[in-house]
This record gives C-alpha cells, sequence and structure tokens, in this order.
C-alpha cells in the first residue's frame, strides 16, 4: 500500500512539476499563471482568489497535524505548492521553506512553555546547538543550488528522497 502512494506522488510531482517555455494565450498555461510576453508568469500573490485561500487552509491543517505528530513535512509540503498553487519547482522551494519555519517556530514555541515532571523543558538546547548550525548551512547551500539547478534534476532529486523515506 505505501509503495502505491508513493508512486501516486511521484506520477502527481512529475507532472505538475514540468512548465511551458512559451505560451500564446492563458490557456496555454498552467492554473494561476498567465501569458505574459510569451511566457507563462505564475500571477502575484495578492488579491488571493478563493481556491487559493482553500489551499492554504488545507495546507496549514496539514502542516499543523503533522507538526503535532512529529512528521517532517517538507517533501508533501512543496508537492501540495506545486500542485495545488501552480508554482514552478524553482519559487515553490523557498515558499515552502516559509510553511515550515513557521510550523516548527510554533511548536519551538509550544514546546518551550511545557515543562516535564521535574520542571525541565523537554527541549535539549545543548544538543539544539549542536544540530542547528550544519542544518542551517545545509538549507543556505540547497537555496544556492536551486537557483543553479535544472529543474528535471531538483525533480529527480525530490524523488528520490520521497522514495528513501517510504522505505521501500
Amino acid at each position: 500500500m505505501q509503495r502505491g502512494y508513493c508512486l501516486l506522488y511521484l506520477f502527481v510531482l512529475f507532472s505538475a512539476g514540468h512548465c511551458l517555455e512559451s505560451c500564446s494565450s492563458n490557456a496555454d498555461c498552467y492554473f494561476f499563471n498567465t501569458c505574459q510576453s510569451g511566457v507563462c508568469q505564475h500571477k502575484g500573490l495578492l488579491p488571493l482568489s478563493t481556491p487559493e485561500l482553500a489551499f492554504m487552509l488545507i495546507l496549514i491543517i496539514f502542516i499543523s497535524l503533522s507538526t503535532s505528530l512529529g512528521i517532517d513535512s517538507g517533501a508533501s509540503t512543496l508537492a501540495f505548492i506545486i500542485v495545488c498553487w501552480g508554482y514552478q519547482v524553482h519559487s515553490a522551494l523557498p515558499i515552502s521553506l516559509i510553511f515550515i519555519l513557521g510550523g516548527k517556530l510554533a511548536g519551538f514555541f509550544v514546546n518551550l512553555s511545557t515543562r516535564d515532571k521535574d520542571g525541565i523543558p523537554p527541549i535539549r538546547f545543548d544538543i539544539a546547538s549542536v544540530i542547528v548550525p550544519p542544518m542551517l548551512s545545509g538549507t543556505l547551500l540547497g537555496m544556492m543550488f536551486n537557483t543553479m539547478t535544472p529543474v528535471f534534476f531538483l525533480l529527480i532529486t525530490i524523488a528520490v528522497f520521497a522514495v528513501s523515506y517510504t522505505h521501500l
């Protein structure tokens, strides 16, 4: 069953991750995109349309649930932004990081106010001080590589990580 979900995820990601190089009208472009000077461009952020608001609500609920369960929602959030909002991969990566950051900050502040029976917070700041700097460095390097890497390679990399997380 898990393999079926993974294959469906990969199919949806690859089918939505492509973008048209040229267009002649808005009908040639993916939804939430318009044809501008012969190239498909995503519409501006504001004003938000009703489908965009609905997708945002669904994404907030999904991230809330995954954060409360301690599950990383990065790959799923990225796929959601590509498929539901019609962003290209290069634009979707930074947007997904913003959503993930919001979920992680909310979880941090909730855990900061909780204490165990001895009055100790559940966050081990000594471990965090060792883990967080390499994670931030990796994020910065990843964002630099995002701007230089072809879309097809990014989609393959995302797919490989998604498959590796399902332990196929």
